[in-house]
């Protein structure tokens, strides 16, 4: 079964799996723009809406890789029924008044691929950094289970006075804040991999100058900075790296290892400890010695 057939099947016969009471709720499959590109949603709609309560959204790319491992379709509505009986209706007061203008102190900062995000960045406040792009999120609560948010979208600034330059201004402040920096240490200190304490959106710390500070420090100087996923990246002493193996590396993990929602970019930086700044390493480094042998 290939995915536009699964697509349209899910819908179709959900209710199936379905208690009686959700009888009257209306299935859904919507398009969102997500990190990365856009991605199918599925969510059944109650016949009477009610803003506190909260309508779970399945994505149906990821429900297709898990029903490809046994093409088990009856199997996969049941999960999804389960889902839905579990969680549609659980209560969120206050998010119905969740608004960005009202909880400024919960927008953060998210680093993102930019080439693959031209069409979100049509739609949301964005700042551009190096080749990589920083959008933004309302953050309503984070738990064990992981971090419920949303993307800003100009949408929801439209009247409030905020922009995009305000909106960084204040996500620099909260993101180091409520997602604090953590460096997981190698075998030695010529290697260490930064994120931040959830272990999500962890590449984000490349933008906390203090933090990358004082890794240089404990490293001893400069460093490369190989960016496995959005959610973290390796730094590597500078004075005992060549780059051109960097390259490879990271090339190689964003093919076979790294989810296609989840790479941030094919570039590998420096960080220049006397000057306090990331700079990109041209592609041809580490080819020059190369060629001249």
């Amino acid at each position: 079964m290939d995915y536009a057939l699964f697509k349209t099947l899910i819908p179709q016969r959900i209710k199936e799996f379905l208690p009686p009471v959700f009888h009257s709720y209306e299935p859904r499959v919507n398009t969102v723009m997500k990190v990365n590109g856009p991605k199918d949603a599925f969510c059944l709609i109650p016949p009477e809406r009610d803003p506190e309560v909260a309508i779970p959204t399945l994505y149906l790319d990821d429900l297709y890789l898990e029903f490809q491992e046994d093409e088990d379709l009856d199997g996969i509505l049941e999960l999804i029924a389960r889902i839905m009986v579990t969680w549609s209706g659980t209560r969120m007061p206050g998010l119905a008044e969740f608004d960005v203008q009202g909880h400024t102190d919960r927008i953060v900062a998210n680093l993102v691929n930019a080439g693959m995000n031209h069409e979100l960045k049509e739609n949301v406040p964005h700042t551009d950094f190096l080749d990589m792009t920083v959008i933004y999120r309302l953050v309503h609560s984070v738990t064990e289970d992981g971090i419920n948010s949303a993307i800003i979208t100009n949408d929801m600034i439209d009247g409030t006075g905020l922009d995009a330059k305000e909106i960084h201004r204040l996500a620099m402040e909260n993101t180091p804040r409520l997602f604090p920096a953590k460096l997981i240490e190698g075998s030695d200190k010529e290697v260490c991999v930064m994120t931040n304490e959830s272990g999500l959106c962890g590449a984000t710390t490349m933008l906390y100058s203090n933090d990358m500070q004082r890794l240089a420090e404990h490293m001893g100087g400069d460093y490369f900075i190989m960016p496995t996923s959005i959610h973290e990246f390796f730094a590597v002493s500078a004075d005992k790296t060549d780059p051109y193996n960097l390259f490879l590396m990271l090339a190689e993990g964003n093919h076979t290892i790294t989810r296609p929602e989840e790479l941030l970019s094919y570039t590998i930086y420096r960080y220049r400890a006397k000057e306090g700044k990331i700079s990109i390493v041209p592609r041809l480094a580490g080819f020059r010695e190369e060629k001249n042998g």
